[in-house]
């Protein structure tokens, strides 16, 4: 009897190994695939054999969305693989795409992703270029007629783009301005220059190809209008000098420079400064000239002082002194050849004719009128040379 209840007790420990580590006699165990539709109509969970898998249920319905399938995250690129054998409890979720199935999608990407209206979903420019099963042309690049352009502030050009293939599938461009405070570019790469200094324009496809443009702007010419020169007319002595201002209107122009000029340079010249330098007595007339010709002048009057040297031969008859010499010069010491005459108090002595012998040999006459060959009577200071007093008597 001790025996027979040994046996039945060895053999109970033997069916639980059984059961144990084999499950004997046990049906398999079984998961259940849960679905959270995601705001959409409820779908029933399944009760999955371990190693078998779950059957596709019919899809959900949600309003003003399209489904798009089953997934175990909805991070998840890819839906879920019903083929794929169940081994433990897992719950799948719907995802959805934002307009009606069968409707256009509305839905806008950002840049770098291009819309999949089939799926209604964004996609990678790069994956889409890639996708082998996408029937789309993609951008390879962008050109543009002018790669740089130079402009005055205000004024406008026009850039034209095109796209390589000429078929692409997408052919929108995006333009862009790197600063508008310098060029600004509307979206049809019309450019407008706004102050002086540098610009790229970028001109960019919806799959992010793009070209650039330089832009250089420089500050709005302003004419001169008008010039003067401070102080007008002037009067000098011979061997003076004065320098010339001019003022230019308006005083913001563009190009200040100036030409000097003057119309009897021997009589005074001027240099590139508008300093004026005195020569010889008369008039001259210096001019400044802007660079878009406008200009303005002054008259200049040099005049000089004379001096008369007298030298002669006393004849001893004590008639006028026929021999003599009167040499004039001006201030700068330059001998005056070509006067018609001088005269001191009621007489009048021709360039080269007598002089009165007692006033000659008394030195008298200390100032004389010096009749120039143009006509111009001037103040002249008389000094006497050597009188060879062997002939005086």
């Amino acid at each position: 009897e001790d025996r027979m209840k040994k046996n039945i007790v060895f053999g109970l420990l033997l069916l639980c190994v059984c059961f144990a580590l084999t499950g004997c006699g046990c049906s398999k165990k079984e998961f259940t695939v849960s679905f959270n539709s995601n705001g959409g109509s409820s779908v029933s969970s399944q009760s999955v054999k371990d190693g078998q898998s779950a059957s596709k249920p019919t899809d959900p319905s949600k309003d003003g969305y399209s489904f798009v399938g089953w997934f175990l995250d909805l991070d998840d690129d890819d839906a879920f693989d019903f083929n794929s054998k169940i081994t433990k409890d897992i719950t799948l979720f719907a995802k959805w795409a934002q307009g009606q199935s069968g409707e256009p999608c509305s839905k806008t990407c950002k840049d770098g992703y291009t819309l999949d209206s089939n799926k209604c979903e964004c996609v990678k420019n790069d994956d889409k270029d890639n996708d082998s099963d996408d029937d789309s042309v993609a951008v390879k690049s962008v050109s543009v007629d002018k790669t740089s352009v130079s402009l005055v502030a205000g004024n406008k050009t026009s850039i034209k783009a095109s796209i390589n293939p000429s078929n692409a599938s997408n052919k929108s461009l995006k333009w862009s301005s790197s600063n508008s405070k310098v060029a600004t570019v509307d979206q049809n790469g019309n450019i407008t220059a706004v102050a002086a200094g540098t610009a790229t324009i970028t001109v960019k496809a919806a799959n992010g190809k793009s070209t650039t443009i330089k832009v250089t702007v420089s500050a709005k010419n302003v004419d001169v209008i008008s010039v003067s020169i401070d102080g007008g007319n002037r009067s000098l002595k011979v061997g003076d000098s004065v320098a010339l201002k001019a003022t230019i209107n308006p005083s913001n122009a563009s190009n200040k420079s100036l030409t000097w000029s003057s119309s009897k340079s021997d009589v005074a010249s001027v240099d590139k400064n508008g300093k004026v330098t005195a020569r010889a007595a008369g008039t001259t007339t210096i001019t400044v000239k802007t660079a878009n010709g406008k200009s303005a002048s002054v008259t200049i009057t040099v005049t000089a002082t004379y001096t008369i040297k007298l030298t002669g031969i006393v004849p001893a008859d004590g008639s006028a002194i026929k021999q003599y010499i009167a040499a004039v010069s001006d201030t700068a010491g330059k001998a005056v050849t070509d006067y018609k005459s001088f005269s001191y108090n009621s007489h009048t002595i021709r360039n080269n004719g007598e002089f009165v012998r007692a006033d000659f040999v008394n030195r008298s006459v200390s100032t004389a009128k010096l009749t120039l060959a143009d006509g111009s009577i001037v103040d002249v200071k008389v000094s006497y040379g050597d009188i060879n007093e062997t002939e005086v008597r």
